[in-house]
């Protein structure tokens, strides 16, 4: 209907376009689909143990960071980028009334910060990632502020955590997923 009244103001057939304040309806919002329980599951068992390596063989240690940060993503509901753009310093630990709480601190969009709580299950896959396999990470690097590292030592960046949940996803026999806006799995459509 605007595009009408435009149309004729611009050819001369009206002189004025009563249109031009009539502000379009905006399209409705849906919300994402959740996962699966099941798919879950399966996706955080292929990336790794959440436990101490069987070895200290690279794709050990490797697999144990996936799984830290499959932790974290599901745990906490962070996009990709948010996560990979971690620090060590965004971990934080606080006790209250009924024990230890982990904290992450995420920058999302528009520089915002916030508090997230994280739950044991992220915390122990984190706790020992950030104890047996990071510091082995770190010796290949220059020995960054990054939480989430690299083969290089460096900071794992958002393309490498999607490459890093697609290669999870697919050893998880997780078909159809594709990528949403938080950068984790979505269910397939």
């Amino acid at each position: 209907m605007r595009g009408l009244h435009r149309f004729a103001v611009r050819e001369g057939w009206a002189d004025t376009d009563p249109a031009v304040e009539v502000v379009p309806p905006s399209p409705p919002m849906r919300l994402p689909k959740a996962v699966p329980l099941d798919q879950v599951e399966r996706l955080l068992d292929a990336a790794g143990p959440v436990a101490a390596p069987a070895s200290d063989a690279r794709s050990d240690l490797l697999a144990q960071r996936d799984r830290a940060l499959l932790e974290v993503l599901y745990g906490t509901g962070a996009r990709v980028s948010e996560a990979v753009g971690l620090d060590v310093d965004d971990v934080a630990e606080a006790v209250d009334a009924s024990g230890p709480v982990g904290l992450v601190r995420f920058r999302g969009k528009g520089g915002k910060e916030r508090l997230v709580p994280l739950g044991s299950y992220a915390r122990r896959a984190l706790a020992g990632y950030l104890t047996l396999v990071r510091p082995v990470l770190a010796a290949s690097g220059r020995g960054g502020p990054a939480l989430f590292l690299n083969t290089r030592g460096g900071r794992l960046t958002r393309q490498g955590g999607w490459v890093l949940l697609s290669a999870v996803a697919e050893r998880a026999g997780v078909e159809g997923c594709r990528r949403t806006p938080s950068g984790t799995p979505s269910p397939p459509t």
